[in-house]
C-alpha cells in the first residue's frame, strides 16, 4: 500500500476562521499505516464550527481549555448533545456528523487528532444552516477522491 498522505504542514495555522483558530502541532504516519495531524483549536465564545463530516478521516478530540458542546449522530438532523469540560475527550468516527460549540464566555480550546488515509483541509463535507450556510467544497473533494483513487489508498485490515 502506498504510504497515506498529509497535506498539512507542521506548525501551519488558520486565524481567520468565522469561529477562531487552528494551528498544527505535529504530522506524520503511525505503525498501522495511517497519517496523523496534531492540532489546537481555539473556538471564540458563542461560536461554533459548522455541520460536517469527512470522508478520510476520524477525529480524536480532548478539551484543553473551557467547556464545549459536541453534537454528533449518523444525521445533520438527528445529532445528540455531549457535554465535554477540561480534561474530557470524544471519539469522532469516521463518516459521522458533529460540530463542536463554546457556549462559554472565554475562548475554548481543544487538542485534535486526525488520523486517516488521506489529510487534508479540504475533506469536509458541510451541512449548510441557515446560521452557517458554508457548503462543501465540491471541486476540491473531487481532487481528492480522485487522488485517493489514482494512489489506491484504503483503511487498514
Amino acid at each position: 500500500m502506498t504510504a497515506c498522505i498529509v497535506t498539512y504542514k507542521s506548525a501551519e495555522r488558520d486565524d481567520q476562521r468565522p469561529w477562531g483558530m487552528w494551528e498544527t502541532t505535529g504530522v506524520g504516519h503511525l505503525d498501522d499505516g495511517l497519517a496523523y495531524c496534531d492540532k489546537i483549536i481555539t473556538v471564540n465564545p458563542g461560536c461554533e464550527l459548522s455541520i460536517q463530516k469527512h470522508e478520510f478521516r476520524q477525529e480524536d478530540w480532548r478539551i484543553t481549555e473551557g467547556e464545549a458542546i459536541v453534537f454528533l449522530g449518523d444525521t445533520p438532523d438527528q445529532l445528540k448533545a455531549y457535554p465535554l469540560k477540561t480534561g474530557d475527550k470524544i471519539h469522532i468516527p469516521l463518516g459521522k456528523w458533529h460540530r463542536i460549540r463554546n457556549n462559554g464566555a472565554k475562548p475554548m480550546r481543544f487538542k485534535e487528532r486526525q488520523t486517516g488515509i488521506y489529510l487534508d483541509e479540504k475533506d469536509i463535507l458541510r451541512y449548510p444552516t441557515e446560521k452557517d450556510p458554508r457548503t462543501t467544497d465540491e471541486a476540491a473533494m473531487q481532487r481528492i477522491r480522485a487522488a485517493v483513487t489514482e494512489l489506491g489508498l484504503a483503511w487498514p485490515g
